[in-house]
């Protein structure tokens, strides 16, 4: 699989302190980004925590995919890789609740998260809270992700237009999950599996890019810097120059093709113990 990447981090033109953390692993072709909120402004320690445990989830996997005991309770047939993920960011969120527990000062600290990551000639896209990803394939530009917000949850749940979209705009900023909520309906990721294409540009981003650049200006910039090194120092810069009032990150992968091995690696009961919950108390345990 080739992949041509880059990825760029700014505090913004308000905020003191960087809350936003990226992680790139390149032999798992796996790209993270978090965005840390709330807590006496402990939020770069949530999103900190959080990127830490993902790695740590996956290096200890590295070897031995399809053995051991994983973070998530999955049904037969369910693709490793996608178990593999969520289980890492099911470790996030129990690193965050235990460091809160420990450092009760931290309390109400939390983080947004969203990860793509390459396998078998898929991607696996899965997020908690309002970071995004995206997709340039050919002219099309594409949100692959929909934001766990408020707003969102009151549309779907009313079955409300865009009128009441524009009207409840004042409330965009506000997310329905996040990792380190004790609550574990509050905390689910939702994960999508997509088939790349060579050519694909994909990109992941904080809300301080994207709520500074529309999602038009985002594409012209996609399609224009065919260099993730450009298109990245480029986006920063148009949210820069739109106000920078948050955390600003960006990850531009380039899907160039290839990877796609014969055979599938799947779950199921013969080899996994699927018979007791996942314990967000637990450890991540191999």
């Amino acid at each position: 699989m080739r992949l041509d990447y880059a990825a760029t981090t700014h505090v913004g033109r308000v905020r003191k302190v960087n809350e936003d953390s990226l992680l790139i692993l390149p032999d798992e072709n796996l790209f993270v980004v978090a965005d840390g909120m709330g807590g006496h402004g402990a939020g770069d320690v949530a999103s900190s925590l959080a990127v830490g445990a993902i790695e740590r989830v996956f290096t200890s996997t590295a070897q031995r995919k399809g053995v051991g005991t994983w973070l998530a309770r999955v049904a037969s047939g369910d693709d490793v890789h996608s178990v593999r993920l969520v289980g890492a960011i099911k470790s996030a969120h129990s690193g965050i609740l235990k460091e809160i527990k420990a450092r009760p000062q931290l309390m109400g600290m939390g983080t947004t998260v969203v990860s793509c990551y390459f396998a078998d000639g898929r991607l696996y896209i899965a997020h908690v809270g309002d970071s995004r990803c995206y997709c340039l394939r050919g002219e099309e530009f594409h949100l692959l992700t929909r934001d766990h917000s408020l707003v969102n949850d009151m549309l779907d749940r009313f079955s409300l237009g865009q009128d009441h979209e524009r009207r409840l705009a004042f409330l965009s900023h506000v997310v329905s999950r996040a990792l380190g909520v004790d609550d574990e309906s509050n905390s689910e990721a939702d994960i999508s599996i997509v088939a790349p294409m060579a050519g694909d540009v994909y990109l992941m981003c904080s809300d301080g890019l994207n709520n500074e650049v529309n999602d038009v200006d985002l594409a012209k910039v996609l399609a224009t810097d065919k260099d993730p090194r450009a298109a990245c120092r480029e986006l920063v810069k148009r949210a820069l120059e739109r106000g920078g009032r948050d955390n600003i990150t960006a990850v531009v992968v380039r899907f160039m093709g290839g990877g796609i091995d014969s055979q599938q690696m799947i779950l199921s009961e013969d080899t996994f113990d699927l018979t007791e919950e996942w314990d967000s108390k637990d450890d991540f345990v191999i």
